[in-house]
């Protein structure tokens, strides 16, 4: 009696064991080399199915699902350009320029819910008969929250903020800033809805929007510049803020599928109900030439009622840079 009983308990064991190791074949979607047999297995069940996994399988499905709700893409370029006069007729100065240009995007998505970070930022310096002085100078970070309704819509809360980094002149001979970080500077807050025609293009639309528009400096505050109050060193306002993000390539490499040439798109505008909505249109042409080296084309249009008129008597502002340089990209 007890013989059978050892022999039945071994029959049991024996199938049990079996079972297991079978269903650990199942799962294993790994390659063998990067798993270590010998470390402790984990008990895991699904849909009364059990799977016995080791930590080491764990540890590499883990970062394959962080690498897929993970997006990374980063464009750091650097750009000059160069005027020299030597018994010049027509009269001219020597200048040279130098740019540095940063942009990211980050996406993390999970199901139907996405957090989107965006980053523009650009400075440059240039010299002029042996006087430096900044030409350029911007940084704007953007993050918005998406929750998905259909393919292309999605609920929208965004932060977006917009400043510049160092002090700047009105020209070389300035000894007075006209501008500073955070002065002017603005973050605006909002809700609304976004359009997604896919990663790189979107519209979003915030009706119930607010927009508090800084200025950190005392001097600039009591004159009143960027549209402040006399004295105060913010302004807060209710609106609508609309963003859109366009980018859209025109030749692309057959071999590699890289974009060689790029254009892009970025438009801000915010409306108050009360006043004029203002406006910031940038557009880049961007030519890429052996992958590293670029020649980038950059138009900025501005349009605020809130600042002084220009000597022409009109509130639009316009700006052109062409640039060439090196251009290195990541991307994941």
């Amino acid at each position: 009696m007890n013989n059978k009983i050892v022999i039945i308990a071994v029959i049991c064991l024996f199938v049990s064991v079996k079972s297991s190791f079978a269903q650990y074949n199942i799962v294993q979607d790994v390659p063998n080399n990067s798993i270590n047999i010998k470390s402790p297995l984990k008990v895991e069940s699904s849909s009364s199915q059990f799977f016995m996994l080791n930590d080491a399988y764990l540890r590499n499905r883990d970062k394959m699902i962080m690498r897929e709700r993970n997006s990374i893409e980063f464009t750091s370029s650097l750009l000059f350009s160069q005027y020299s006069y030597h018994n010049w007729a027509k009269g001219g100065e020597n200048t040279f320029n130098g740019k540095a240009v940063l942009n990211g995007k980050h996406i993390y998505k999970v199901n139907n819910f996405d957090i989107t970070t965006q980053l523009d930022a650009a400075y440059a310096m240039g010299l002029r008969d042996s006087v430096m002085w900044k030409t350029e100078d911007r940084f704007r970070i953007n993050t918005a929250l998406n929750y998905q309704i259909n393919k292309n819509f999605f609920y929208n809360f965004n932060i977006d903020v917009t400043s510049q980094f160092a002090k700047g002149y009105k020209n070389k001979d300035a000894t007075e800033p006209s501008s500073m970080f955070f002065a002017p500077g603005t973050i605006n807050v909002g809700l609304g809805f976004n359009y997604k025609l896919d990663k790189d293009r979107s519209i979003t639309i915030s009706p119930v929007s607010g927009n508090v528009l800084f200025v950190r400096d005392q001097r600039l505050a009591d004159a009143g510049a960027f549209g402040v109050e006399k004295g105060k060193k913010y302004k807060p306002q209710i609106g609508t803020f609309i963003n859109i993000l366009w980018k859209q390539p025109i030749i692309k490499d057959k071999t590699t599928a890289e974009n060689i040439l790029t254009y892009r798109v970025s438009v801000q505008s915010f409306w108050n109900y009360k006043q004029t909505p203002d406006l910031s249109w940038q557009s880049w042409l961007d030519f890429t030439v052996y992958k590293y080296f670029s020649v980038n084309l950059n138009w900025t249009l501005l349009f605020d009622d809130q600042v002084k008129r220009n000597e022409d008597g009109t509130f639009w502002q316009f700006s052109e840079v062409l640039g060439v340089g090196v251009t290195y990209k990541f991307k994941r």
